[in-house]
């Protein structure tokens, strides 16, 4: 498949489209809006993106090791778990992903900001889980109550990603009724999931 003549034909059929509810009888306007067309003003040029190479930061487990994390986090926080391999691998951070869960293990608020597709949601995910596996979810006037604020367009992946880690630490997730999404401690029954 040619992507470029994909693109192309995708551009033409749009722009038939549009310009078939296009009806204007000002030729001066009729001539600066085709201009316009032409120039690409709805469908500009794709852009042309690379991707970094970030800095290896160590594995999970060596944070666990480290006991910067709980030690259930080893068995949550693994890749490529499949059926026939329940256990999976070992998750390689990058060295900001890294950073920032050392630095809220600390207590400290932080702020990270990288580049799409960088790991910011498991730079975040792994501690909020961690706290909860070390302190529930501050049902007490001794635990102080967890909060977190995820920020995500509607269509990114962090939501599913947090549900996926709450239900693997046994952790109650509510999605309250604007979609916002809260872990609530563990469940007593032991089973986590997405109550609506």
């Amino acid at each position: 498949m040619d992507v470029f003549a994909l693109r192309d034909k995708l551009v033409g059929d749009y722009r038939r489209y549009a310009e078939s509810f296009l009806t204007i009888r000002d030729e001066r306007i009729a001539e600066h809006v085709q201009a316009k067309l032409d120039e690409g003003l709805l469908w500009p040029d794709p852009p042309l993106q690379l991707n970094p190479a970030f800095e290896p930061g160590g594995f999970i487990d060596e944070l666990i090791d480290a006991g910067v994390l709980h030690d259930e986090c080893r068995r949550i926080f693994r890749a490529a778990k499949s059926e026939s391999d329940p256990v999976g691998r070992p998750i390689l951070l990058h060295k900001h992903q890294a950073d920032a869960i050392c630095a809220a293990s600390t207590g400290a608020n932080y702020v990270l900001t990288t580049g799409t597709g960088s790991g910011k949601s498991l730079a975040y995910i792994v501690p909020i889980v961690d706290h909860v596996l070390r302190n529930g979810a501050g049902d007490t006037a001794l635990i102080p109550r967890l909060a977190v604020l995820i920020c995500s367009s509607a269509g990114a992946p962090a939501p599913r990603r947090v549900a996926r880690a709450a239900a693997a630490a046994e952790c109650g997730l509510l999605r309250g009724k604007d979609g916002q999404l809260s872990i609530r401690g563990r469940v007593e029954t032991g089973g986590g999931g997405v109550a609506d």
